[in-house]
């Protein structure tokens, strides 16, 4: 009978202290919760954006620019009415990708 009670005592204090070891900080309140979490994200997805995503998508946008101006070109020798509408989006979208990270982080905080 000794040793169940002090096999239960030895396994109680065993869970007692893996409990204590284990516990985590939990946020009662869900504001602080979500602040902490999107400081984290932010940290560690800033520079991924910067210096690869932003340049990536800066490169795409001028090849894209580059074939339509080609494009325009052709057009342009052949005789065809030109529009360059689609050039002028494009030059913006590649100067607001460019400037993405000057502007982008304020407004996302």
């Amino acid at each position: 009978m000794k040793k169940k009670l002090s096999r239960i005592g030895m396994i109680g204090i065993g869970t007692s202290l893996m409990m204590l070891s284990a516990t985590k900080k939990v946020f009662a309140d869900p504001n602080s919760a979500l602040v902490s979490a999107k400081t984290q994200l932010q940290g560690q997805a800033t520079p991924i954006v910067n210096n690869v995503i932003v340049p990536i998508c800066a490169v795409i946008l001028v090849v894209i620019t580059l074939v339509a101006i080609v494009k325009s070109v052709v057009e342009y020798r052949r005789g065809a009415g030109v529009d360059l509408g689609h050039i002028v989006i494009l030059i913006v979208g590649i100067i607001l990708v460019i400037t993405f990270p000057s502007w982008g982080w304020g407004l996302i905080n």
